[in-house]
């Protein structure tokens, strides 16, 4: 019998560790929906508000802190990462708010670090370093919002991992069918696009009007010319805007 005991501890072990860590992270895709409906109006943040009230954010950047990711399915650390980026994003503008850009802090993506999932990581580093190499998906350029105005339009849902491709799919469509971050003139046969597509334009397979044609509702014709029109570095900010 004692045998027994020993040999299904390590398993009960196991099975323990697997169950709280998806059960915390249950609770941090609840708490991050609630924020994103409670703080975004027009894809856009509140910022004001959550200034005024920094209770809810700041229990997810603990939550975000304290996360062992150990065990998790590949979907599962994909949404945490997004919806932490995103919230930490947030916490940097808040920590210095007012502003009118987030280029106006020294050092906001490549200098000030954050805890996640229990090490130090900049905003940078966690993109470019942790998310990109680990998952190589270029629709998460249309989920990784950067608190620009010219950023892919923030939701007011935080991404799940049992729905992740839908989301995926559906926040790339939106951004590449949007008249504002794809702009199509069929009259002179152009589109000016995000500098998105030319800062990450190796990520864009075959090629980037391949890939935005792949997305659009109505493709833009082979034979027009592409430019990129500039990024707006204006604070994605809706406070003048809350109800």
């Amino acid at each position: 019998m004692k045998h027994i005991i020993w040999l299904a501890l390590p398993i009960l072990l196991i099975c323990q560790s697997f169950c709280i860590n998806s059960s915390s992270l249950s609770v941090f895709f609840t708490d991050a929906d609630n924020f994103f409906a409670t703080y975004v109006a027009y894809n856009k943040i509140k910022y004001k508000e959550v200034k005024d009230n920094p209770r809810l954010l700041n229990k997810l950047v603990n939550q975000i802190a304290k996360a062992d990711l150990t065990n998790l399915s590949a979907d599962e650390q994909k949404a945490f990462y997004i919806n932490s980026y995103n919230i930490l994003v947030i916490k940097g503008i808040i920590d210095n708010y007012p502003l009118k850009r987030p280029t106006d802090i020294e050092g906001f993506f490549d200098k000030t670090t954050y805890k996640i999932a229990k090490k130090e990581y900049t905003l940078d580093h966690l993109e470019f370093n942790v998310i990109f190499p680990e998952f190589k998906d270029p629709r998460l350029h249309f989920v990784l919002v950067c608190a620009a105005i010219s950023c892919p339009p923030i939701v007011d849902y935080a991404y799940h991992p049992e729905k992740l491709e839908e989301q995926l799919n559906e926040r790339t469509r939106a951004s590449i069918n949007n008249a504002v971050f794809v702009i199509y003139d069929e009259e002179a046969m152009s589109a000016n696009i995000s500098e998105i597509f030319k800062w990450y334009k190796d990520q864009f397979q075959p090629n980037i009007k391949a890939f935005i044609n792949a997305h659009r509702n109505d493709p833009l014709p082979e034979d027009i010319s592409i430019d990129y029109y500039p990024y707006n570095w204006s604070l994605n900010d809706a406070s003048p805007f809350s109800r």
